[in-house]
């Protein structure tokens, strides 16, 4: 009697579900670069007002955001054994990734929003508050959102968050703790003798501890990929 041997699971197919995702994504992309170009080659009487380059800018993050929404919370199926060589490759590619929004939140965002802080427009209205508040925070939830494949779907998290996943992000935000608060005490003795700086130090503190557990967590998973 042959004895009974358990294939392989079966894949979940993901051509349907990723090609949606990626038009939806480009057509996103597009919608982005045409309020640009709209607003780029827009007359002199803007027909938005004074907030229209911000509600235009707001808007596309805004869909882009339900965007991965839908792609998070959508019912799908778990993945299988099969998919294993696939999560190995993103796994590769995700510290690649979580290195370039590191380098931009901690060399780009952090300055503007310091600089924000440091010369704030007393004639700015609301929706320009809202839109450099949104230019600081989306980049620091990218990064959180790499690190706990909050991003993207729960099925897909799953499959790719092994135990050695879990140990590297879990050392990655004692880091940026801690970076947080040294920055935070930092920037307490300097708000104590200059109050009119407390503003801008605020999205130093918190931009730098979350590029801390980013950077920490990409070299972890870099040396892990390494390792094999």
């Amino acid at each position: 009697m042959k004895p009974v041997t358990a294939g392989p699971s079966p894949e979940v197919p993901l051509g349907r579900g990723r090609l949606v995702r990626n038009a939806a994504i480009v057509a996103c992309a597009l919608a982005l670069a045409g309020g640009i170009a709209l607003l780029a080659l827009k007359p002199k009487g803007d027909f938005l007002g004074d907030n229209g380059d911000y509600l235009v800018m707001l808007a596309a993050w805004g869909l882009l955001a339900l965007v991965y929404a839908w792609n998070r919370y959508r019912p799908r199926a778990p993945y299988g054994a099969a998919s294993r060589p696939k999560t190995e490759a993103f796994q590769t590619k995700r510290w690649r990734l979580l290195l370039l929004c590191v380098g931009y939140l901690a060399l780009l965002v952090v300055p503007i929003s310091v600089s924000q802080g440091l010369r704030p427009d007393p004639a700015a209205t609301p929706v320009k508050h809202i839109f450099f508040c949104v230019l600081f925070l989306a980049p620091c939830a990218l990064v959180v959102g790499l690190m706990t494949s909050a991003i993207y779907s729960k099925a897909w998290g799953a499959a790719v968050d092994d135990e050695l996943t879990l140990a590297n992000r879990a050392g990655a935000f004692r880091w940026g703790f801690m970076t947080f608060l040294g920055a935070g005490g930092l920037a307490y003795v300097a708000a104590l003798f200059h109050p009119d700086w407390a503003l801008a130090l605020l999205p130093a503190v918190m931009g730098l501890g979350v590029a801390a557990a980013g950077l920490r967590f990409a070299l972890l998973e870099r040396a892990a990929a390494q390792d094999g």
